[in-house]
């Protein structure tokens, strides 16, 4: 008779090969663009790429998704990909005028959009930072440095957070509060305390973690709410809306922040209710899928379901601390046949859409997916490493 164990093992397995045998080669050959790396989106049955320009944050991540590949599996072309990657992004997203990173630039490299997004330049620190250690460029650490003081230099604001997004010269046109460039950034920063020794990072991370805790985090019931105004107050329109697959993703990053740093604000005493409360109400009891948006109250507001919240539950079930063995291989097994089952296809490619009744609704394949399922991957390897 087959143990909990052992169903994990088989669809931990499955999932492996289906990353390296599966999306990797997608992605290396239809997906790649020479000279420039991944395009952003393909057909999902053609395979033709169906968007003309590359974005900053697709790019960044696409350079973490590479640079891990190599690392695992030492594969020359992943490492190729990787270098093609970072040489794109330092050539033709950097603005040599006003400093900083371009939103995005077209085909043919040059510039698109040329505002500076704190989204797009919170992955272009994590996309640094693996590449760095997996390669060991001592200049992308340097420029890690450097975008960083310009972060906090022209984004940061007197209240403690940083502006959504600047025009070209760093003139600030969003101050509102967003939860989810802070909650990259702070993923940067993790990634960065791992591959530099620069003391910065650490006191970034705990910066960001009190902000978590005083800003982000409702008081009541320690979920993280999305849309705040310039004043750090809820949004009159969505300020009650909050995202299961975000709650799930924090609930990860709370573990790796008390990883570094012990115990921090009061993160890990609302983490365990948090994941008990997106489990109960975030997920479709028929169907066990993951909703898109809840309000603050637990109705759901948006009932389809995309791809990348799966993998956030299946790091936050890694990782959770009160899970006894059992309960845990028990959910990792559920939660990988579900991915398996109705989100990813043998041969690499995926569906990012489905309906509540878990039919299909998208017609194409992001390449900024990859990011998810690489990280659920990375969790899980080392998770099974240690069980």
């Amino acid at each position: 008779m087959q143990t909990a164990s052992d169903h994990l093992r088989a669809h931990f397995h499955a999932f492996e090969e289906y990353i390296r045998e599966g999306m990797l080669p997608l992605w290396r050959g239809y997906g790649w663009r020479d000279g420039i790396g991944c395009h952003e989106r393909l057909d999902s049955d053609s395979l033709a790429p169906v968007q003309d320009f590359h974005r900053l944050m697709n790019l960044s991540r696409q350079l973490f998704v590479f640079s891990c590949a190599f690392k695992m599996w030492r594969n020359p072309v992943d490492a190729h990909h990787a270098k093609c990657l970072y040489e794109t992004l330092t050539s033709k997203f950097w603005d040599e005028t006003h400093g900083g990173w371009f939103f995005s630039i077209h085909a043919d490299g040059s510039p698109k959009d040329r505002r500076k997004d704190l989204y797009g330049h919170a992955f272009l620190l994590f996309g640094l930072a693996h590449f760095n250690r997996v390669f060991e460029v001592e200049e992308a650490i340097e420029l890690a440095r450097k975008t960083d003081d310009l972060l906090q230099e022209k984004l940061k604001l007197d209240s403690g957070w940083f502006a959504f997004e600047a025009s070209e010269d760093w003139q600030i046109q969003d101050r509102a509060l967003r939860q989810n460039p802070h909650m990259h950034l702070l993923e940067a920063y993790l990634a960065l305390e791992a591959s530099d020794h620069d003391p910065r990072w650490r006191l970034r991370i705990l910066t960001m973690a009190q902000l978590t805790v005083s800003q982000l985090m409702d008081a009541q019931t320690g979920l993280i709410r999305e849309y705040f105004d310039e004043n750090g107050a809820p949004c009159p329109e969505r300020g009650d809306l909050v995202e299961p697959g975000h709650q799930f993703e924090w609930s990860w990053l709370i573990g790796e922040i008390a990883r570094l740093a012990g115990p921090s604000g009061g993160l890990e005493e609302k983490r365990q209710a948090v994941f008990e409360w997106t489990e109960r109400t975030g997920m479709d009891p028929q169907t066990g899928g993951i909703y898109n948006q809840l309000n603050i109250t637990g109705a759901v507001q948006d009932k389809a379901m995309r791809l990348w919240p799966v993998t956030e539950y299946l790091k936050a079930v890694s990782t959770l601390p009160s899970l006894a063995p059992v309960q845990r291989q028990e959910r990792l097994a559920d939660g990988l046949a579900f991915l398996m089952d109705h989100y990813l296809q043998h041969d690499g490619r995926w569906h990012e859409h489905l309906a509540q009744d878990l039919t299909v609704t998208s017609d194409f394949i992001p390449a900024s997916s990859m990011y998810h399922l690489m990280m659920a991957y990375l969790v899980l390897r080392e998770a099974q490493s240690k069980a």
